[in-house]
């Protein structure tokens, strides 16, 4: 067996300083240039006033992390878990349960929410919504995955978001990425 080069990427905080929490859940673009991951780490990018745990991508070329769960404007607001990130890195798809990372009417942050990021743009929004656009409510969505193109996001719930669900079983729903623009 021939064994590479091990590089452990979350070690070191952004000024050089051990990081300050455990990091797991990677996926990884197929060309290895991008993974994302959640880190309870606070120190993985400055400035890290936040400082609580949250969903990062890291450049596997350049060693750069960038913090994912944020409002467009770059401010730190979430705690997003479970990332997925399409093959070219652009999309990446993870639950969170704050409430300002995109205000939706009604739900509470008790909730977990599905939401979607382009990493090109800054642009986030919430995929996990009921028929007429409104927030969860009785029932968190989790386990996220997104297309390989970007045009489509899964996730489960109990929660009722189609005039066909009873809500009494979780459920596997389809919906187009808000986000998606050809490239």
């Amino acid at each position: 067996m021939t064994t590479g080069v091990i590089t452990n990427l979350t070690a070191r905080g952004w000024d050089g300083s051990a990081s300050h929490g455990s990091s797991y859940d990677a996926a990884m673009t197929p060309d290895g240039k991008y993974a994302v991951f959640y880190s309870g780490a606070g120190n993985l990018v400055a400035p890290e006033n936040f400082g609580n745990s949250g969903v990062f991508r890291i450049d596997l070329t350049s060693k750069a992390i960038v913090r994912v769960d944020t409002l467009e404007s770059g401010v730190t607001v979430g705690y997003g878990q479970r990332p997925q990130i399409t093959p070219d890195g652009r999309y990446v798809v993870f639950t969170d349960t704050v409430e300002n990372l995109v205000p939706l009417t009604g739900g509470s942050s008790i909730y977990s929410k599905i939401f979607v990021k382009d990493m090109l743009t800054g642009a986030i929004e919430t995929v996990s919504r009921t028929q007429t656009g409104g927030a969860l409510t009785q029932y968190s969505a989790y386990a996220p995955q997104i297309s390989d193109d970007g045009r489509f996001i899964i996730f489960n719930t109990r929660a009722v978001l189609t005039t066909t669900d009873s809500g009494t079983v979780d459920d596997v729903y389809r919906v187009p990425n808000p986000l998606y623009s050809p490239a």
